[in-house]
């Protein structure tokens, strides 16, 4: 969906750094910051779909923000875990 995979999704999947495999502090910071600012995004996406009487478009939208997130999330514990970085 146009606007919501402004992380992760042209990056990587590896677990190098596009840099010729050199991670930074800032790459860990990157990771770290964005994780839970996607969960957030699921949360909220999570607290819509509960909702009756929503229009559709909104249905639609949050579930496609879940759909796009969760995975966000899975590829930056994925970098994290392997760099003996902390995921939470």
């Amino acid at each position: 969906m146009p606007g919501l995979d402004h992380c992760c999704s042209t990056m990587s999947s590896t677990h190098a750094p596009a840099n010729g495999g050199k991670r930074s502090a800032a790459d860990t910071m990157f990771a770290q910051m964005m994780m839970p600012h996607h969960a957030q995004a699921v949360e909220m996406s999570t607290i819509m779909l509960a909702k009756t009487g929503l229009d559709a478009k909104i249905t639609t939208r949050a579930k496609n923000i879940k759909a796009a997130q969760g995975p966000e999330i899975v590829k930056m514990t994925g970098w994290l875990t392997p760099w003996g970085e902390s995921t939470s």
